[in-house]
């Protein structure tokens, strides 16, 4: 799928991490690599850029700190919730193998 159309997710669970911080777990691979970040498009308001973590081929997360109306916006929504996704975008690195 092009990276421009953004691809829509189900949120399958909601970590409440600390008051304000929550991380939103969505399953499906995004082929990224550390150090990129997505487009998260939320219908009717808005898209805005954030870090991509969890790699393991089977899902992925993006935690999110309530800061602005989007962010909280976002931190609101429940499991079963979709959410657009574009991306990843950026140079990411590889981790050296020990």
């Amino acid at each position: 799928m092009p990276k421009t159309l953004p691809q829509i997710f189900a949120i399958k669970k909601v970590i409440a991490e600390a008051d304000g911080i929550k991380t939103l777990v969505f399953e499906g691979n995004l082929n990224f690599t550390p150090g990129q970040f997505v487009m998260v498009w939320l219908p009717n308001c808005d898209e805005k850029p954030y870090g991509v973590w969890r790699n393991n081929k089977k899902e992925f997360c993006i935690t999110v700190a309530e800061v602005g109306s989007f962010s909280k916006k976002l931190a609101q929504q429940k499991v079963g919730s979709q959410i657009g996704i574009r991306g990843p975008f950026g140079r990411g690195f590889t981790v050296p193998k020990k």
